[in-house]
């Protein structure tokens, strides 16, 4: 059984589906190594079984998140050569939003929600990305806001890093998140569910 279909024991974690089903759409072909999907469906099915829970529903509500953080991962985050990119500067964005985030040393499930959000951001803007450093820090600002990373810095501190001013950084952060507010909304929803 694939981690697509434990998680799906419960309707609610439409996020989770739809990150499945984003990069799935974005795939030339599988991950293989980079997302180790079967040591993840491993990792949660022993999780369960190790839980007492009976219901693997009620599991999966109580414990995704922690799942999530502790399933085993691959240290060095999603493999870029596997996505389709609509243009080379929004593969420039990526590289170095998923360097950054590597050197900033985040957990690869950050790098994969912040890519899955910046290709959601692509397929409904359709932008031509012409300066990257302001599309990364507007987008390495907006992960810091909906999950816990251990680079928390300010707009202006974010500014510093890429050579830019705040006003850039929140300029480009309100751009891609006022086009993927729906799925971060569903996101902190269902992580309070």
């Amino acid at each position: 059984m694939t981690i697509y279909y434990v998680i799906r024991f419960h309707a609610s974690f439409s996020l989770v589906d739809a990150y499945f089903r984003s990069l799935s759409s974005l795939i030339k072909k599988p991950f293989g190594k980079a997302l180790r999907c079967v040591q993840f469906a491993d990792y949660i099915q022993y999780s369960f079984k190790e839980s007492g829970y009976e219901n693997p529903e009620e599991y999966m509500a109580e414990f995704l998140i922690d799942l999530m953080n502790d399933t085993p991962k691959s240290s060095a985050g999603p493999n870029m050569d596997n996505f389709d990119w609509p243009t080379n500067g929004a593969e420039q964005v990526a590289d170095m939003f998923r360097d950054d985030m590597i050197k900033a040393d985040e957990e690869p499930w950050l790098i994969g929600m912040g890519i899955s959000l910046w290709m959601e951001y692509l397929e409904k803007t359709g932008k031509q990305v012409k300066k990257p450093d302001n599309y990364v820090a507007g987008l390495r600002y907006l992960v810091s806001t909906i999950a816990p990373v251990k680079e928390n810095l300010t707009q202006k501190e974010f500014g510093e890093l890429y050579g830019i001013n705040a006003n850039r950084v929140s300029t480009y952060y309100g751009e891609i998140y006022d086009a993927v507010e729906k799925t971060i909304i569903e996101l902190i929803e269902s992580s309070n569910s």
